[in-house]
């Protein structure tokens, strides 16, 4: 009788270390799937964060890309330029840097948010087209080589993206007549006021009419400043005219 009981005792015993070595088992198989789950989470997050920004990196290439090379070659008028000089100063007979410091170091217009670094820009052959084209620089908005500084009483042109590097002439559409721009040469300020806005057709234009759209960007008799860029910024005819605001010393 004794002996039975104590066999029962350590069956009862060994299902009961059974049932607790299932029950850590259990347990320890939970904890590892947590594990392994919160391990692919963060990798899956990292992979999707990877992806979403070489994505951007690449919209953005593609559009700084596209904002020059999209439209047919014989309707970009006012990005380009044939210097007969080359790319060398005619007084100088130096090498023109495509992008450089500019005596402007800055340009700001409060109704549409732009306030931006400028640089001087000029000329350099397309690496697509192999024709000699304005700068547009990144991120900065381009004073074209040539054209005027505050006080010359020329036309002072300027120019920048309306679609990727930092995309700062895309709401050029909405600097109206009479607001404000401000141009500064260091702490200098210098203030205009919108007097036009116009949009220029680029796509099948002549030689003649693409010429003639040169002259928004060619010397004036009077003090003025014109920015230009690409327009529209999307859609099935992005691109296929250019964008100008006129703006006159504020009196």
């Amino acid at each position: 009788m004794q002996n039975a009981q104590t066999v029962e005792q350590q069956i009862r015993q060994s299902r009961r270390k059974a049932l607790m070595n299932g029950a850590i088992l259990s347990s320890n198989w939970h904890i590892r799937l947590r594990h392994h789950v919160s391990s692919y989470m963060g990798l899956t997050v990292l992979l999707v964060t990877g992806i979403y920004i070489v994505a951007q990196v690449a919209l953005m290439r593609v559009d700084a890309i596209d904002e020059i090379t999209s439209a047919p070659i014989a309707a970009q008028s006012m990005q380009r330029i044939v210097p007969s000089n080359g790319t060398t100063d005619a007084n100088t007979g130096l090498a023109i840097p495509p992008i450089s410091a500019s005596p402007i170091t800055r340009i700001s217009a409060p109704s549409i948010e732009l306030d931006a670094p400028v640089l001087m820009v000029s000329w350099m052959k397309n690496p697509v087209t192999a024709i000699q084209e304005w700068t547009v620089a990144r991120y900065a908005v381009g004073h074209h080589y040539q054209s005027g500084l505050p006080g010359e009483g020329t036309n002072i042109v300027f120019s920048s993206h309306v679609a990727g590097y930092g995309k700062l002439f895309a709401n050029l559409d909405k600097l109206i007549t009479g607001q404000k721009i401000t141009i500064y040469e260091g702490t200098k300020a210098y203030s205009y006021t919108v007097s036009e806005q116009k949009l220029i057709p680029a796509e099948g234009k002549s030689a003649d009419e693409q010429i003639a759209n040169l002259k928004l960007i060619e010397p004036t008799d009077h003090e003025q400043l014109t920015l230009v860029t690409c327009w529209p910024a999307s859609g099935p005819n992005r691109f296929s005219q250019r964008l100008v605001v006129v703006a006159l010393p504020t009196k």
